[in-house]
């Protein structure tokens, strides 16, 4: 299920990636595969780390987002100290994203806000990038853009890894370069379902670290793929 992303193998681009996704989720109960990416991250997210946390968690509206906010809740469930920083509403995501979220809110997980982040920001042994995925298609502005670079300047003065989700938030997935002025440089990226141009090509080499891929028990299967080839 896990493996390196070793090159020479087939790159996939965000519309296949998309296309993927969809027949999967047409044929499983709703919300399972961002259950089984949440299930992943929390589990590569424990492998990374010696001790207990405390781990950031970054989680955007969207589906990247879901993934982020189950991943917390497992973390959290397995007694790791888990802060998290909700970037959104409950009207503003998915039916599976709504469901994450609640399972977050029901979690051990705390929420954070912006004086609790910058208080607490020199603590953390990990931080995961969930804020945005592969469907991200204007610059980060605002409040999450500033997020970001206190982020990568407190990093000049003290090292903690940077676990992305899917994708470094920021930078596109088909071309590896950036989407707008700003995105956040992961250490290592754990990428789902297949392994995206993006992540190899431009500045994706820079900015996605080490590539694992994790295929969440489909790309194997010949049904979901031939729809596709």
């Amino acid at each position: 299920m896990f493996h390196p992303a070793e090159l020479p193998h087939r790159l996939f681009n965000i519309a296949e990636i998309r296309q993927l996704e969809q027949a999967t989720k047409a044929r499983l109960p709703s919300g399972s595969l961002m259950r089984r990416a949440g299930a992943a991250v929390a589990q590569f997210a424990q492998n990374l780390l010696a001790e207990n946390g405390p781990i950031l968690i970054l989680a955007g509206a969207g589906d990247n987002g879901g993934d982020a906010l189950e991943a917390a809740s497992e973390l959290a469930h397995a007694g790791w100290n888990v802060d998290l920083y909700f970037f959104g509403a409950d009207a503003s995501t998915s039916a599976d994203a709504q469901n994450a979220l609640q399972n977050a809110r029901h979690s051990p997980a705390n929420f954070i806000d912006a004086q609790q982040f910058q208080e607490h920001l020199n603590s953390y042994q990990l931080v995961i990038d969930g804020l945005f995925g592969i469907g991200l298609n204007r610059p980060i502005e605002g409040h999450v853009a500033a997020i970001i670079y206190a982020i990568k300047a407190h990093q000049q003065s003290r090292s903690f890894p940077i676990l992305a989700i899917d994708v470094p938030s920021g930078l596109n997935a088909d071309n590896g370069q950036l989407i707008g002025n700003i995105a956040l440089a992961a250490n290592c990226t754990l990428s789902f379902i297949a392994d995206k141009i993006g992540l190899h090509t431009a500045k994706g080499k820079d900015y996605a670290g080490t590539v694992v891929i994790n295929d969440l028990d489909i790309s194997c299967d010949s049904s979901v793929r031939l729809k596709i080839e």
